[in-house]
């Protein structure tokens, strides 16, 4: 069974990395979040959910500042607690990815195949 997340979880990984590298704290929609965690419960299995929350956060821009690094911790913290490990070795391909999916650059079914290939 899927742990899902509770939005209580996302502001506070939001707030962590916010306090630790910078930027502002805040909202810009809070009912942006609600919206993705319903559309999380939409999709079945823990990468198609994944890909939902990552695409989400970082393109819906729910916060004031942090939205790709909330996004991508938020994902590793979503598969950590469903007994996944997200594992990488190069910072600047994930960050490069991330951003991609900022940008609208990669679609969803790319997302999660890159999800799969990065969990163990």
């Amino acid at each position: 069974m899927i742990r899902e997340l509770k939005i209580g979880e996302i502001i506070k990984i939001h707030d962590k990395i916010i306090n630790r590298t910078g930027g502002c704290h805040g909202f810009r929609s809070s009912g942006d979040l609600d919206f993705i965690l319903k559309n999380m419960k939409i999709k079945r299995g823990i990468y198609k959910k994944s890909a939902v929350l990552i695409i989400g956060i970082v393109r819906n821009h729910p916060f004031i500042d942090g939205n790709k690094r909330t996004g991508f911790s938020t994902l590793r913290y979503f598969l950590a607690i469903n007994n996944k490990k997200f594992e990488y070795f190069n910072t600047d391909s994930i960050y490069d990815f991330v951003f991609e999916i900022a940008q609208g650059k990669v679609g969803f079914k790319r997302i999660r195949e890159w999800i799969i290939n990065h969990t163990r």
